[in-house]
C-alpha cells in the first residue's frame, strides 16, 4: 500500500471541513474499497478532513451513491485528481465524463486495465437514480429526501425514458408554488432550488451533463393505499424516533396514502412527536393539530395492517 501523503491543513479554519459538491471527489482507494482505504484517501485530499471523518464520509458517500468512481485500484486518490487536472481534462465533476481510455492511459501508473476499469466504472456511472442526480448538484438546504422528492415530484410529469434536458427543464420552469406544493418544501428551500436552477455557472453544468448523456433512472410511481388512517393525511415527523429513522416513517406513511412535510401549519393533520420535541410541538398544540408519540404512531400502523 502506497503511503499517502498527510492531512493538509485547513484553508479557513473559520469554515467546516467537508466535500462541497458531493461527486467533486473521484473515489479511488487502496484496499479493495475498505473504508478505511477511502478514509485515509479522503484526509489526503479534502482540506481539513481528519481519518476519523473520512470514515464518517466514507460511509456517507457510499451509502448515498455520491461518488462517481468507486475503485480498489491502488493507487492514490490525489494523484488520479492532480494529473487529470494537471493535463487539463477536468474543470469541473461532468468533465469526467468525457475522458477516454486513451486519455487515462497518458497519465502515469496508468495500464491498459486499470484504464480500463476505470473508463468502465465512468461509463456505468452515467446511468442514475434521478434522486442521487439531483442530490450530487448540491443545491443549497436539498438534501437527500427532499432530492428524493423532487425526483419523485419530476417522475409524476414527464414520461417514462425522459432525458436529463427534460428533467432539468420541468424543474427551471417549475413556480415556487410548484416546488412548495412537494411534500418538505418550503419558501426557503423553494428559493434556493429556483436560484440554483437560474444560476449561470449551475446551468453549464447541467447542460454539459446533459451532453455527457448522464441517463436519469426516474423513480417508480408509488403503491399508495387509499384506506386506513393515513390516507389522505398530510403528517409531520419531530423530535427523535427509536424504532426507525425519520426519513424511514416519512416513506412509509407515504406508501399508505399520506403526505408528509417538515413543517407545522393549520393543514396539518397529525404531528408525530418523538423525545426533543421543539417548536413543532408547541405550533401544533396551538393550532389543535392531533399528536401522538411514537407509541400511538406504531399504534396506528398495528391498525392500517389488520
Amino acid at each position: 500500500m502506497s503511503t499517502l501523503a498527510p492531512p493538509r491543513e485547513r484553508l479557513d479554519r473559520g469554515e467546516r471541513s467537508g466535500l462541497g459538491r458531493p461527486w467533486l471527489v473521484i473515489v479511488l482507494n487502496d484496499d479493495h474499497n475498505t473504508f478505511q482505504g477511502v478514509a485515509l484517501a479522503l484526509s489526503s485530499v479534502v482540506p481539513g478532513v481528519s481519518y476519523e471523518q473520512g470514515l464518517k464520509l466514507a460511509d456517507r458517500i457510499h451509502n448515498s451513491g455520491q461518488a462517481i468512481v468507486w475503485s480498489g485500484h491502488q493507487e492514490q486518490a490525489e494523484l488520479y485528481w492532480e494529473q487529470l487536472q494537471a493535463h487539463g481534462l477536468v474543470t469541473d465533476p461532468a468533465d469526467l465524463f468525457f475522458l477516454t481510455k486513451e486519455q487515462l492511459l497518458d497519465l502515469d501508473r496508468f495500464a491498459e486495465k486499470s484504464a480500463s476499469n476505470i473508463h468502465e466504472r465512468i461509463q456505468h456511472a452515467k446511468r442514475r437514480p434521478l434522486a442521487r442526480i439531483i442530490n450530487a448538484l448540491g443545491i443549497p438546504q436539498v438534501g437527500w429526501q427532499t432530492s428524493e422528492d423532487l425526483a419523485r415530484w419530476c417522475a409524476s410529469r414527464l414520461a417514462a425514458g425522459a432525458g436529463l434536458s427534460e428533467v432539468f427543464a420541468l424543474l427551471r420552469s417549475a413556480t415556487a408554488e410548484d416546488l412548495q406544493a412537494i411534500p418538505g418544501v418550503g419558501a426557503k428551500v423553494a428559493d434556493a432550488i429556483r436560484g440554483f436552477l437560474t444560476d449561470a455557472s449551475e446551468i453549464a453544468l447541467m447542460d454539459k451533463l446533459v451532453k455527457a448523456e448522464v441517463v436519469p433512472v426516474l423513480p417508480p410511481p408509488p403503491a399508495v393505499t387509499t384506506a386506513g388512517p393515513f390516507a389522505g393525511k398530510t403528517i409531520v415527523f419531530t423530535g427523535t424516533l427509536e424504532r426507525r429513522s425519520r426519513e424511514d416513517a416519512e416513506e412509509l406513511v407515504r406508501g399508505l396514502g399520506a403526505k408528509t412535510s417538515g413543517s407545522v401549519s393549520a393543514k396539518t393533520d397529525l404531528l408525530v412527536a418523538g423525545p426533543g420535541a421543539g417548536t413543532k410541538l408547541d405550533k401544533a398544540k396551538q393550532l389543535g393539530v392531533k399528536v401522538v408519540d411514537e407509541e400511538g404512531f406504531e399504534a396506528m400502523l398495528t391498525a392500517q395492517a389488520r
